[in-house]
């Protein structure tokens, strides 16, 4: 043979493998049957290099386009015959490592080793660009099932000039946004994520690519659509999986069940969830795809199991889960899924008070090194309950902050003032509020904040709960008509929601007003719910006492101190006359220690002298 035939011999190869590569690309009929049988005839042909980018190229297209893996178990015998050593370092090593090294990855290649990013990328530069983007197609979901921000950022700073070339495919542009869309996702750049997917929308339109399209836009459901636009989600996923069937395209119909189950869980219909959770799993069976890959849609049915208040049977089968062959960064989020998840079988069973701190600092401490502010992120009101007692309890309190914040998360019933909220006012012993950007002071001054600021107050010593928009009417606006009070009311609640700079504070529906409990803390609220835990708990307890203190610390003095009007005068009455109950039926249990119970009087007393009337003779009880 002379010194040309081998290069013309491996021009050759390179040449049927482009070709195969091209036809994928525009999706043409029997595409990835005439890939997988150009491997299996350069097997058995002897020509090695081809054979395991051939099947190598039919792995990772089966996986991208997400429908059937129906080649999948014949292409791993091509490689793992071949070995990553004789499979070359030409486009065919480059397109034989885009499928190995997913396919190592999720545990069924154990022959090859693990791929390293930055050398395949490096190795790419001179490649054709349609190979560069299917090898990056399979690096990117390597770094996000790994965790590797800094590493992605690099591939997608690389492939960023790739898929502007003219000869960039739209097919595998398209599937790398996807690809780049999971990842931001797992990061909770959601907003990033729904421009690739968008983008991969449009290429998939623009070139009539029917299954890019579908994928996308299932993708698009899952990620995105589920939480801000669940209609939309659900339209996407049905057109989605119309355009196969259940037995040639699984896949996608399970994506479609695992759509309607996300959307179930934001609803709290934890049982349709569950259902379609186990709908999922049923088609994924029917697609011969590898175990690792159902790993996801697990999840969403241990999370429908927490929401049906069975969070014992969902931590188990996450440990279970975290101890399958998976990239160390996902096994440790599953084992921490799993801790977090014993944290919520414990609050349901015993109540969110009775988290134990270590467990709670662990998973804290955990959740802050995996750097994951979006976990549970079907289960907003679940990781609420935990992040409100890890901030009680001091546990990683900056970091669960931000990630309230991230999120914005509702806050729970009875959240502590530490909770990130969006204004906070206080009414006992004094008049002050708060927003962002800290504390509203100048507009009190301001004629034209007085009637905002008077709603304010009327609202404030309320709590959180609802007063008729009439009632509140007649005591702001007693001289003006009914259609003039109205009118003053609507106006003066646009001003308000502007001096809170959050117009979500201020909620008006159902003829009512009130400040929202989601986002406003309320020192009277807070007070009301430890008077009410008092009250529910037995008197001399450990409960009891607990909860007294508390709302002796909230307890500055009266309720609106220097208002004159008589709804002012009647709240700070009526908040006086709650605490000095509490502090009655304290005094009067036997079990109580008389220091004690003499302690607490003081405090309040020195708060608001107004109560040595009402607890003077019972104050004496043990004196």
């Amino acid at each position: 043979m002379n010194p040309s035939q081998p290069e013309a011999a491996a021009a050759q190869r390179s040449g049927e493998l482009l070709d195969v590569l091209r036809a994928l690309s525009v999706q043409a009929p029997g595409a990835l049957d005439s890939a997988a049988a150009l491997a299996l005839r350069a097997q058995a042909d002897g020509q090695v290099a081809l054979a395991a980018g051939a099947a190598g190229l039919v792995v990772l297209v089966e996986h991208l386009q997400a429908c059937l893996y129906r080649h999948a178990m014949a292409m791993l015998g091509v490689l793992t015959a071949v070995g990553p050593d004789a499979a070359g370092t030409g486009i065919e090593g480059l397109l034989a490592w885009a499928g190995a090294s997913i396919a190592h990855d999720y545990g069924v290649l154990p022959a090859w080793p693990p791929a390293n990013v930055a050398l395949l990328m490096e190795r790419a530069r001179g490649a054709p660009n349609d190979v560069s983007l299917a090898l990056a197609c399979a690096l990117g979901e390597l770094c996000e099932r790994h965790g590797e921000d800094a590493e992605f950022e690099l591939l997608f700073a690389q492939v960023a000039s790739v898929e502007q070339q003219p000869d960039a495919s739209p097919f595998w542009r398209g599937h790398w946004a996807i690809v780049a869309a999971w990842h931001l996702y797992a990061f909770s750049k959601v907003d990033e994520a729904r421009e690739r997917l968008v983008l991969a929308q449009q290429l998939a339109a623009e070139h009539h690519l029917p299954g890019l399209a579908a994928v996308a836009a299932l993708q698009r459901a899952r990620l995105v659509e589920c939480s801000s636009d669940p209609a939309a989600a659900l339209a996407l996923a049905a057109q989605a999986a119309a355009a196969g069937d259940a037995a040639s395209t699984p896949l996608w119909w399970a994506d479609q069940a695992d759509v309607r189950c996300r959307v179930a869980l934001l609803e709290g219909d934890f049982h349709a969830a569950l259902g379609h959770a186990r709908r999922a799993l049923g088609h994924l069976q029917m697609s011969g795809a590898w175990p690792g890959y159902q790993v996801t849609y697990l999840v969403q049915e241990g999370y429908a199991l927490i929401g049906c208040g069975n969070a014992e049977d969902a931590a188990a089968r996450f440990q279970g889960l975290g101890e399958m062959q998976l990239p160390r960064y996902l096994a440790a989020r599953l084992r921490c899924l799993a801790d977090l998840t014993a944290l919520i079988a414990i609050g349901q069973r015993n109540g969110w008070g009775a988290l134990p701190d270590a467990a709670l600092a662990r998973a804290m401490r955990t959740l802050r090194e995996l750097e994951w502010p979006g976990v549970l992120p079907l289960l907003p009101l679940h990781i609420g309950e935990i992040f409100c007692q890890a901030l009680v309890q001091g546990a990683e309190t900056d970091w669960v902050r931000s990630a309230i914040r991230t999120r914005r998360l509702a806050a729970p019933p009875g959240a502590p003032e530490t909770w990130p909220w969006s204004v906070k006012v206080r009414a006992l012993g004094g008049f002050e509020m708060c927003n962002d950007a800290g504390a509203v002071r100048s507009a009190e001054g301001r004629k034209a904040a007085s009637k905002p600021l008077e709603l304010l107050r009327y609202l404030a010593c309320r709590g959180t709960e609802a007063a008729s928009t009439e009632a509140v009417a007649r005591e702001l606006w007693p001289g003006d008509g009914r259609e003039g009070r109205q009118k003053a009311f609507e106006v003066t609640v646009a001003r308000l929601r502007r001096l809170l700079a959050h117009d979500a504070a201020l909620l008006v529906q159902d003829h009512g007003v009130r400040l929202n409990a989601d986002c406003v803390w309320v020192d009277v609220q807070a007070l009301n719910d430890r008077l009410t835990e008092h009250e529910h708990s037995p008197a001399g307890s450990s409960a009891a006492a607990g909860a007294l203190d508390a709302a002796l610390k909230l307890y500055r003095g009266p309720c609106l101190t220097l208002s004159e009007q008589t709804w002012a005068l009647a709240a700070a009455e009526r908040w006086r006359a709650r605490l000095a109950a509490a502090l009655l039926r304290e005094a009067r249990d036997a079990s109580v220690d008389a220091t004690q119970a003499r302690e607490w009087t003081l405090r309040a007393v020195s708060a608001d002298p107004g109560i040595s009337s009402h607890v003077a003779a019972p104050a004496t009880h043990h004196l």
